[in-house]
């Protein structure tokens, strides 16, 4: 069970990968700035 069904919620994702390289490169500034580490799969 995981939380979308404990929410009462339907899980919406994309089948493809994300392909927007700006956005991209600003997830992994943001995440570094924050002292995070941005997992990116693709």
């Amino acid at each position: 069970m995981n939380k979308y069904h404990l929410l009462g919620a339907p899980y919406y994702a994309s089948r493809t990968p994300l392909d927007d390289p700006e956005l991209l490169a600003y997830a992994e500034d943001y995440a570094s700035v924050k002292g995070l580490t941005a997992i990116l799969r693709g």
